[in-house]
């Protein structure tokens, strides 16, 4: 599960309409993402957060507004990497030396197939288990990652079956020999269905 740090608010609303934002309590979470998304959309935040940067933003995260926070937040490599939709941006933090910057850009959905190929073969497992999961993956990507898993834990190898199994578009190659590494009768059955269910849809009507 890939998470974002958690920013810590209470709303004070009256009549429907937001009166002020404490940071200091605890009563709401959101994710900076969801936060981002907020400040971003609406004046009316925006001017709550600049009559209380002096005070609480200052107090909670160390700078003197919600809009440096974000700033400073937004030029972060892991925020990059979960928020772009840049695909250079993306193809270059897949190459991130930091295995938490790459674990999220492989769960991107706009990291294009070329990076998401090269992040199956990456030297942290969950790395590449994410990136099995997405439907962008190339076959020759999930068949490299099988061969690679060959010596992994059972625990290990049966994450990345799941993750190939319940890749949608996952070629019946992919799916057989991930079947074959797993110990699992319920995900060898799925994977007989899956391979049946191609089968029947070929079939003239």
């Amino acid at each position: 599960m890939i998470t974002m740090p958690q920013v810590i608010f209470t709303c004070h609303t009256h009549g429907g309409d937001v009166e002020r934002i404490d940071v200091t309590e605890t009563i709401e979470s959101m994710s900076t993402a969801d936060l981002f998304d907020l400040t971003d959309d609406s004046p009316e935040i925006h001017a709550i957060a600049r009559a209380y940067s002096d005070t609480d933003f200052n107090h909670v995260f160390g700078t003197s507004s919600i809009h440096e926070w974000l700033d400073s937040f937004l030029d972060d490599d892991e925020t990059l990497a979960y928020l772009s939709d840049d695909l250079v941006t993306l193809s270059r933090l897949a190459g991130n030396s930091s295995s938490s910057v790459r674990l999220l850009a492989s769960g991107n959905p706009f990291t294009p197939r070329p990076a998401i190929n090269r992040l199956c073969l990456d030297s942290d497992k969950q790395v590449a288990i994410e990136s099995a999961k997405h439907l962008r993956v190339s076959y020759r990507g999930h068949l490299a990652l099988i061969a690679k898993a060959a010596d992994w834990s059972t625990e290990d190898r049966e994450e990345l079956v799941t993750a190939i199994v319940y890749n949608p578009r996952a070629l019946p190659i992919a799916l057989s020999k991930a079947a074959a590494l797993s110990d699992d009768a319920s995900t060898r059955h799925v994977v007989e269905a899956r391979l049946k269910a191609r089968k029947l849809a070929r079939l003239p009507h």
